[in-house]
């Protein structure tokens, strides 16, 4: 298999490139060498990714689904019930009406209980995605 290198207009074998992250725009080793002399950027018109290589991660995430085990600069939160989760899998999970956590075999709730409750002096129930608070305690429903 080959790859296309856009600097020097030839056709180079896999071993013989690298695929720059988060762009994917692939050169060859060579070009990338000289080139990376003068600038620092993806030498690809309008892209600007860095030609220094990204603090990437393998991902600690225990969503049971999670799609995104290699990141680069991965933000992992913590839920209540103590799972590792990243944000892509947190903000799914919090977009569903019962915030429980996507680890596989845990159904706890993401968030303490205190959390789901305002913190007025009403203390009505907040539904995520459907409450919005106000700082006069007023709790609307949209």
């Amino acid at each position: 298999m080959s790859v296309w290198c856009g600097i020097c207009r030839e056709s180079k074998s896999c071993e013989e490139s690298v695929q720059l992250i988060p762009c994917l725009h692939t050169f060859c080793k060579k070009c990338l060498k000289e080139t990376s002399k003068q600038v620092r950027v993806c030498p690809v018109a309008h892209c600007y990714s860095s030609l220094s290589a990204p603090e990437s991660m393998t991902s600690t995430c225990e969503g049971e689904y999670c799609q995104r085990k290699i990141m680069v600069n991965a933000d992992i939160l913590r839920t209540a019930c103590h799972h590792d989760v990243c944000q892509h899998c947190y903000d799914m999970a919090s977009r569903k009406e019962k915030m429980s956590c996507p680890a596989l075999g845990c159904s706890e709730l993401m968030v303490d209980e205190e959390d789901l409750v305002c913190e007025g002096p009403c203390k009505q129930p907040l539904v995520f995605d459907k409450t919005t608070t106000i700082p006069c305690c007023g709790v609307f429903r949209l």
